[in-house]
């Protein structure tokens, strides 16, 4: 499900940033019964307090509310802080995510963005990535799968969630289920090559590249006929 997100900027806070309309955290706080309540949600499972307007988890709340929602005055701020103090912000244990690969995907946890990603399915690797180029590079470097290799099927789409964004050391993906039903616009889409898979999680085959490389060489094979019969009509009213 889409969610308003509010005119600050999140920042580079993580590998892969998705794009999206930002509305004023302000309209939304309006409606709340309370200032916080609707946009962050406490998951007491993997003790965490997310919020839903950026996709991740805080690890700092007041901090969090000052970097990242300036324009919630400071008597709410302090109210939002007051309210939250005392919850246990550990952050999931690590067995907790690893546990959900390609093979065994957990529900999609509230608030927590969602990314289309890669999983390497080579025996026993629990790889896991938003990125196709980094899916890539590890192929070539833990695998020695190189160029034409790594197209074959040593890896497999999926929908992947992380509680925190950065530094690097806290990025810890897992698989999550997307209902078919959902809403495409709340997941973004894996960043990368051309070569990464299209459309709704499906592979780009060879005759498909092909038929691209193609439609571009003629395209371009038109663009290079144009510009040779204008040179022609301009050298002939020169002379």
């Amino acid at each position: 499900m889409a969610r308003g997100r509010p005119t600050d900027s999140p920042g580079g806070n993580g590998p892969e940033r998705q794009e999206e309309t930002r509305e004023s955290a302000s309209c939304v706080h309006a409606e709340a019964t309370k200032p916080g309540e609707g946009w962050l949600i406490y998951n007491g499972e993997y003790r965490s307090l997310i919020c839903a307007f950026h996709g991740y988890a805080v690890r700092s709340l007041e901090g969090h509310l000052r970097d990242r929602h300036p324009d919630i005055d400071h008597r709410a701020r302090s109210d939002i802080i007051h309210r939250h103090k005392g919850l246990q912000l550990q952050g999931p244990a690590l067995e907790q995510l690893v546990q959900h690969g390609a093979s065994n995907p957990t529900r999609a946890v509230k608030g927590l963005a969602v990314h289309r990603g890669f999983a390497c399915t080579w025996p026993g690797c629990r790889h896991l990535t938003p990125s196709w180029k980094c899916l890539r590079v590890h192929l070539n470097d833990e695998h020695n799968m190189k160029g034409a290799k790594a197209q074959a099927d040593l890896w497999t789409n999926v929908h992947l969630q992380t509680f925190f964004t950065g530094p690097k050391r806290a990025i810890c993906y897992f698989c999550v289920s997307v209902s078919a039903g959902g809403n495409d616009d709340a997941v973004s889409a894996a960043g990368g090559d051309p070569l990464t898979p299209v459309g709704r999680g499906g592979r780009a085959t060879m005759a498909d590249r092909q038929q691209t490389d193609s439609e571009a060489q003629m395209m371009i094979a038109d663009i290079t006929q144009g510009w040779s019969l204008q040179q022609e009509e301009q050298e002939k009213m020169q002379k």
